[in-house]
């Protein structure tokens, strides 16, 4: 269980980010007045509100974001231009539109893969297929998959190319891929944040969720590079855990979680984690029942300062029905169903 991963990445974030990565691999030096009308889609404008998500919660780093909001804007057409004389005497012109042309072969194919089926108009008809249609779809985009490899084989100082390709990787649960991926972005670029932090999320993954000594290793120099970032101190606690030492874990995610913003969704999964974690030390406790209690009293007393956790509210409403308490319960559960009314 991950508190930085909460942002990984969806299969439609996947195709618009190989299709721009595409782009910036081949070579093409787009100029932010260039006219890609034509690649206008609703996909793209989703994504484009999406994003504003993932910057605000501290799921995709700023520069990131930058980069991608910059590619959308592009790809929705929002700057024009008419060329001019000196741009169709470019030498370099066909050799672009050869490329984009080639970009446009790996880009529309995973868009027909894996378009928002939610939103009116981008499901092309021949996605309606039988039960096969799964297994060619896998093939198809491991196929796209291998031909960004061969690109970044041939354009290896691209570290946002190595980083997309690290995220799918572990995205597909393929941690020794995404551990190759993200060690070859390091090679050009040792001090990168989201390569770190992919390296160590892949050195957990590859150990079956144990946080490994390598794994923490390479959270510390994350923390170098950025010391506000919250997945070391998340598994430096988590490490403390799985040693057997609750009381240091809970030290260290407390005083995590005070640092996070109290609407930040990672700060309220932490605290649940935290809840769950105090509950585990209470029933092994000599004296379980006063200090389920004083957990319950802190869950309650947390929610009235945050009373937008659904899912704190239903722990609370749980807790109070183990407690033999029907009243606090039923009342806890009017919180959450005004809550669920209201959203």
């Amino acid at each position: 269980m991950t508190v930085a991963a909460a942002v990984f990445v969806a299969l439609a974030t996947a195709a618009l980010g190989a299709g721009g990565v595409m782009i910036l691999l081949a070579g093409r030096r787009s100029r932010p007045e260039e006219d890609h009308a034509g690649l206008r889609s609703h996909y793209a404008r989703a994504r484009l509100a999406e994003l504003e998500d993932d910057a605000a919660s501290g799921l995709l780093p700023s520069e990131e974001a930058e980069s991608e909001r910059r590619l959308l804007m592009r790809l929705l057409g929002r700057s024009r231009r008419e060329p001019t004389a000196d741009d169709l005497r470019s030498p370099g012109l066909v050799a672009r539109l050869a490329v984009l042309a080639g970009v446009l072969a790996i880009a529309i194919p995973i868009y027909l893969l894996f378009g928002r089926p939610d939103l009116a108009g981008t499901v092309p008809p021949r996605r309606e297929r039988p039960a096969a249609e799964p297994d060619a779809r896998a093939q198809e985009f491991a196929a796209l998959m291998n031909r960004l490899e061969q690109v970044l084989a041939a354009h290896p100082e691209r570290v946002d190319g190595w980083r997309l390709l690290a995220r799918l990787r572990l995205d597909q649960e393929r941690p020794q891929e995404a551990l190759r991926a993200a060690r070859a972005g390091l090679a050009q670029a040792p001090q990168d944040p989201t390569l770190l932090w992919i390296a160590g999320e892949a050195l957990i993954q590859k150990a079956g969720g144990r946080v490994t000594p390598a794994a923490l290793l390479a959270f510390e120099r994350l923390a170098r590079v950025k010391p506000d970032h919250p997945a070391p101190r998340y598994y430096r606690g988590l490490a403390a855990l799985q040693a057997g030492k609750p009381e240091e874990a809970l030290a260290i995610w407390h005083q995590l979680a005070d640092s996070l913003d109290p609407q930040d969704p990672r700060r309220q999964q932490l605290e649940r984690e935290i809840a769950r974690v105090e509950m585990m030390k209470a029933v092994r406790s000599g004296n379980p029942g006063a200090a389920i209690a004083q957990m319950v009293e802190r869950l309650r007393a947390r929610l009235e300062k945050d009373p937008d956790d659904a899912e704190g509210w239903a722990m609370l409403a749980r807790s109070y029905e183990v407690m033999g308490r029907p009243a606090d319960a039923l009342h806890a559960l009017r919180r959450l169903e005004t809550l669920l009314a209201g959203a």
